[in-house]
């Protein structure tokens, strides 16, 4: 799903789609999906011709977790829409990721950096100031950040078939 930008390519308004792509195409295996919601935030998942795509919501990303946390087998927790979330949402997200990563300790949390995916934020300073972001708003799990790891910038890549 994504909206049309400036140059007329697609932009991705959700991350989870091409993720799940690129996981399977680069050997990925046997993996859990719990959906929170669909891109129209309705039971149909076809729009109708005035629909415009639902936004990523921390309530969902949140209640998700909660399923993921009796799931057993699952050695990461990633959430490729969770870097999509404004700064003090993307926070109680990522803390309780890190959090679940903890208690079970039979999974690892992989944190895409707010701003990941905005070009704008990928030069050495912006990357600082994301840093530095990041870490103030995962400060509330710092008794469990052995438990995760994260990136930024966003990998940039594409699946050929």
């Amino acid at each position: 799903m994504g909206v049309r930008g400036n140059s007329g390519t697609i932009v991705p308004r959700f991350n989870l789609y091409m993720a799940m792509q690129l996981f399977f195409a680069n050997g990925g295996g046997s993996c859990f999906v719990i959906s929170v919601n669909n891109y129209w935030g309705k039971q149909s998942v076809e729009p109708t011709p005035n629909d415009t795509a639902t936004t990523i919501s921390k309530q969902d990303l949140l209640n998700g977790l909660t399923v993921a946390q009796d799931t057993r087998g699952a050695t990461m927790l990633v959430i490729p829409d969770a870097c999509l979330l404004p700064d003090t949402d993307y926070g109680a997200v990522a803390v309780e990721m890190l959090r679940q990563s903890s208690t079970l300790q039979d999974r690892v949390a992989i944190l895409d950096m707010p701003g990941a995916v905005n070009p704008a934020t990928w030069s050495k300073n912006a990357m600082a100031l994301q840093a530095d972001a990041f870490y103030t708003a995962i400060a509330p799990a710092q008794p469990y950040i052995s438990y995760g790891a994260a990136y930024g910038p966003a990998v940039e890549s594409s699946v050929l078939g």
